[in-house]
């Protein structure tokens, strides 16, 4: 936690190199590498995947290079970042961006936007290491089933700074319909300004038929978390990425 929080004042070039480094020196540096090592297992060369919470596009780099004749989806409603986006992947025809944030609902929202670390964006304020620079905009909002209606679905990641709990309530038919592998952010610090539990995020994701798993269980194929134990990894922030799957 020490060395994550350190991380934050190294310059960017530095991180660039940190994160190509095979061993992980920080807990956002080992779930880089795990998250790496899962698609790399998991995807097919034409699986489709969603990127929720697109940033810099690092996990779409990953999605294209590992499912190459796959189409994905990425969403980033950060006007700024999304114009970074459409620049870098102008070429890629089987990749489709939309300025827009994913919710439970349709319409237009407040959106805080940190200006001085645009990463810890999100609906609402969340904990901050140091003082940021927050600006409040208007972003449009909408549902991953309105977006995704009718297409198949192999792999969705989630990281959205403490609102996955409405991005999967508004992703319902996607995730019955196509059971995919989820990666999400659920930690202590951003999920609890939401108002809902560990265990509410539990429920939902086994009434939509998946199990959580921390990326090591699920790499070693033991058995899924019980709901106490997914409350226990967030209370005392054991982890704060996880899997979900059948």
């Amino acid at each position: 936690m020490i060395l994550d929080q350190i991380k934050r004042y190294i310059p960017t070039q530095l991180k660039t190199i940190l994160k190509g480094f095979p061993i992980a020196l920080t807990k956002n540096h080992k779930y880089d590498l795990y998250t790496k090592k899962l698609l790399k297992d998991y995807l097919k060369p034409d699986s489709n995947c969603i990127d929720v919470g697109c940033y810099k596009g690092e996990i779409l780099d990953l999605f294209i290079a590992f499912a190459p004749k796959g189409s994905h989806l990425a969403f980033e409603p950060i006007q700024v970042n999304f114009k970074q986006l459409e620049h870098k992947y102008r070429q890629q025809e089987h990749v489709e961006l939309f300025n827009t944030a994913l919710s439970n609902t349709e319409g237009h929202s407040e959106f805080q936007y940190v200006k001085t670390n645009s990463a810890y964006s999100g609906f609402r304020r969340r904990d901050y290491v140091r003082d940021e620079t927050i600006e409040i905009v208007n972003v449009t909002k909408t549902t991953l089933d309105s977006i995704a209606k009718n297409k198949r679905v192999d792999c969705i990641k989630i990281d959205v700074e403490g609102a996955e709990y409405l991005v999967l309530e508004g992703a319902r038919q996607t995730i019955l319909s196509n059971k995919p592998l989820i990666i999400f952010e659920h930690g202590k610090g951003a999920s609890e300004y939401y108002g809902y539990s560990s265990e509410k995020l539990f429920d939902l994701l086994h009434e939509l038929g998946l199990n959580v798993y921390t990326f090591e269980s699920y790499f070693d194929k033991k058995e899924a978390l019980t709901k106490d134990e997914l409350i226990r990894q967030f209370e005392d922030e054991v982890n704060y990425y996880f899997v979900a799957h059948v």
